[in-house]
């Protein structure tokens, strides 16, 4: 496979010839990849609970240019070697790899809006997180970090075509790619993992804030009845006590009289 980085990235549709014993490790190889980014978007699906679209359609991109690969390659054409479409099979490489970014991107975009969404629930409960979950924005970051990961092994900024094709093509970057992909999504498995918990504190302090409420609520409007409780027994003796005060039948007679 070292040859296949050396193609000048200028041609179209060029034509490699290739062993046939090359060709089958191509093949394997290939579909190795495009098995391996279906499992880790299902992957991803599971733990988030939904099916991430941007891997898919690069799967789908990527089964695009392997039909055009084999239906434009000519598979042994001789007795020794096969003339195989380069062109198709680095773009077919380029959607997998790519795949295999957007299953990663498209999980710290999901457990970023959840992080938020629970920073908004604690905020709203005049809650602390970190009261809570000690690590709480110990996650946040490394979620944001893992956000911005980069494609290529050396971390390069320089992501000319011609590096990005000689990366598709070359197995040892795609392997190291598709293990550094795969530790990322470990870790935010990881971190999603105590997302659980989160919600069932959330929920739980919720409820508690509500008893609280309307223990409350009970003890204020239960000192309320009770001041006019008291009012009223104080008042009310007060009243008949003045009503039937001599003092008062005399005013009422010098009424009656007048």
């Amino acid at each position: 496979m070292n040859q296949l980085a050396k193609i000048p990235t200028s041609l179209k549709s060029a034509l490699l010839e290739v062993p046939h014993k090359e060709l089958e490790e191509i093949l394997l190889s290939l579909s190795e990849a495009f098995q391996n980014a279906d499992t880790w978007c299902k992957r991803v699906e599971v733990i988030c609970g939904m099916l991430p679209i941007p891997p898919v359609n690069q799967m789908r991109y990527a089964g695009y240019h392997i039909s055009r690969f084999l239906n434009n390659s000519e598979i042994f054409s001789t007795d020794q070697k096969s003339n195989i479409n380069i062109d198709d099979l680095r773009a077919a490489y380029n959607h997998l790899l790519r795949a295999y970014y957007d299953s990663l991107d498209y999980m710290t975009q999901q457990l970023l809006a959840e992080m938020n969404i629970f920073e908004q629930n604690f905020s709203e409960l005049n809650l602390v997180p970190t009261d809570h979950f000690s690590d709480f924005y110990n996650w946040k970051r490394q979620i944001s970090q893992i956000e911005q990961f980069k494609v290529f092994v050396d971390d390069s900024e320089i992501q000319t075509t011609a590096r990005i094709n000689e990366f598709a093509l070359n197995s040892n970057d795609r392997k190291a790619h598709y293990a550094r992909i795969v530790e990322k999504i470990n870790e935010l498995e990881h971190i999603k993992n105590q997302f659980e918990a989160i919600g069932v504190c959330i929920t739980t302090q919720a409820v508690n804030i509500t008893k609280e409420k309307k223990r409350d609520d009970i003890i204020k409007y239960s000192l309320i009845v009770m001041i006019l409780g008291l009012i009223a027994a104080i008042a009310i003796p007060l009243y008949l006590d003045y009503k039937n005060s001599p003092l008062t039948s005399q005013l009422d007679t010098t009424k009656v009289s007048n």
